[in-house]
C-alpha cells in the first residue's frame, strides 16, 4: 500500500558541536515558514476551478486554503494523516479516492470506468474549485488531465508537450500514457 510522500530527515547531520546544531535547527524552523505559503510540487490550473498536484503535505494546506476547494480526489492509495482529515473538515472540502493503479507494462490498461468516473467529477462544475492530484503529480494526474483535454476538444499535438513534458524524461510512461488518451 502507497503512502502520502513525506520529508525525511536524518539525526546523523546533528552531530558536530553545539554551535552547528543551534544553526541547524535554524535552518529547520526557517525552512518550516517558508513552505507555510507553498503549493504542492507540479501544481497547476488546468481550467479555472480546476488544480492538479503532486500529494498535499501539511505545510501546502495554507496556500491550498486560499483556493477555496470544494473538493479533492486523490488517484492514489494511502490515508491521509490525521492532519489532512482536520484540513479536510475545517474547510469543508469533500474528499474523494479513486484508485488508478502505477504500472509499467505498455500493455496494461486503467479501466476505462476508472477514469470515467473522474472525468465525471471533474466536468461537474458543482466539484469545483477541485485539486486532482496522485503522489508526484505526474504520470496518473497527466493521463486523466489528458484525457480530459481531450473531451475540451484538444489535438493531441497540443495536449503532448504540454501535459506529459515532465514525463517524457522517463520514456515509455508518456508514450503509453498518449495512447490512452487518443481514444
Amino acid at each position: 500500500m502507497a503512502t502520502p510522500l513525506s520529508e525525511k530527515s536524518s539525526n546523523s547531520s546533528l552531530r558536530g558541536k553545539a554551535g552547528e546544531r543551534t544553526r541547524l535547527r535554524e535552518t529547520s524552523l526557517e525552512s518550516e515558514v517558508i513552505h507555510t505559503e507553498k503549493l504542492p510540487p507540479n501544481f497547476g490550473e488546468v481550467v479555472k476551478g480546476v488544480y492538479r498536484s503532486s500529494f498535499p503535505q501539511l505545510w501546502h494546506f495554507q496556500a491550498l486554503k486560499k483556493l477555496g476547494l470544494t473538493m479533492i480526489v486523490t488517484l492514489v492509495e494511502g490515508e491521509y494523516t490525521q492532519d489532512h482529515q482536520v484540513f479536510l473538515k475545517e474547510n469543508g472540502i469533500e474528499h474523494r479516492r479513486i484508485l488508478i493503479l502505477a504500472n509499467k507494462d505498455p500493455t496494461v490498461r486503467t479501466p476505462d470506468h476508472v477514469v470515467n468516473r473522474v472525468l465525471e467529477i471533474i466536468l461537474n462544475k458543482a466539484n469545483h474549485p477541485l485539486l486532482l492530484h496522485c503522489n508526484k503529480g505526474k504520470h496518473r494526474t497527466g493521463c486523466i488531465v489528458g484525457c480530459f483535454r481531450k473531451i475540451q476538444g484538444w489535438d493531441m499535438p497540443a495536449i503532448h508537450p504540454l501535459l506529459f513534458l515532465p514525463v517524457q524524461a522517463h520514456g515509455l510512461p508518456a508514450q503509453r500514457s498518449i495512447r490512452f488518451a487518443k481514444k
